[in-house]
């Protein structure tokens, strides 16, 4: 299998990053395997992104909060009735 090479060039701000380098036995096996994984990574996001809003979506259900954003859920609608007409006063005074 033949190789392909590249070169890289590190400036002063990274010597870091080529002294950490120059320490493994096998840098393009570390450099290709951190871009395999970071390649990876970036192909399954969209689906653990899609995975998190369907777990979210899941509990707001189970705890009876609205996902509409348009309409008030019964809690806050709760929470206004039971407002005395000066607290509203007072709110509305403030703001």
């Amino acid at each position: 299998m033949k190789t392909k090479k590249l070169s890289i060039s590190f400036s002063e701000h990274y010597n870091d990053v080529y002294q950490y380098l120059k320490t493994k036995p096998n840098i393009s096996l570390f450099v290709c395997e951190l871009v395999r994984n970071e390649n990876n990574k970036n192909d399954t996001l969209p689906e653990l992104e899609s995975k998190i809003e369907e777990l979210i979506k899941k509990v707001l259900k189970e705890n009876h909060y609205s996902l509409d954003s348009n309409s008030q859920s019964t809690t806050t609608k709760n929470i206004i009735n039971s407002l005395t007409d000066s607290d509203k006063s007072l709110i509305k005074d403030l703001f």
